[in-house]
């Protein structure tokens, strides 16, 4: 009886919603058995360092939280939710977007006490490092260029067009 009166009482906070927009990470929260939220109480840590954030109240038992994607710099981002200084145990519901598209970088999300946005291993260097013969007259110049994809490299922050001929 004592386990059912605990478990009744115990508050929890469930990741309703996460959506990533243009400038911000939009997340919204369901609260269940909070009396009364007080946004003042409520921060926000990405890797143990608070950052600032937007925060609405949708209705009674869901709030929206949003953080600029600029805080999203690491491989491995670990956001913490705290609430009158003790730490939330996030939990969400199946079926949540788990990738998104962050500063460029694709981004997938996990849910295990806090939010963690990993950063999915692309390789940008598929083709590797070409070594081109440039020769003009009696001049020859070695070059090595990175190829971006299969007709276009860049040196310099330039990039080259290749045209090849059989």
């Amino acid at each position: 009886m004592l386990n059912n009166f605990k478990r009744t009482l115990r508050r929890k906070f469930k990741l309703y919603d996460l959506k990533s927009s243009k400038e911000m990470l939009i997340m919204q929260f369901s609260l269940y058995n909070f009396i009364a939220f007080n946004s003042k109480d409520f921060y926000i840590k990405i890797n143990n360092h608070s950052i600032p954030y937007k925060f609405k109240k949708i209705s009674k038992n869901i709030v929206e939280a949003q953080i600029d994607k600029q805080y999203i710099t690491k491989d491995e981002n670990i956001i913490g939710f705290y609430y009158k200084k003790q730490k939330l145990w996030l939990s969400s519901p199946q079926g949540l977007e788990e990738k998104f598209e962050i500063n460029d970088k694709i981004y997938i999300s996990k849910v295990n006490k806090n939010l963690m946005l990993s950063r999915y291993k692309t390789n940008p260097n598929l083709w590797g490092d070409i070594e081109y013969i440039i020769s003009t007259g009696s001049n020859k110049m070695l070059l090595k260029k990175r190829l971006i994809q299969d007709k276009y490299f860049y040196d310099n922050d330039e990039f080259y067009e290749i045209t090849f001929q059989p």
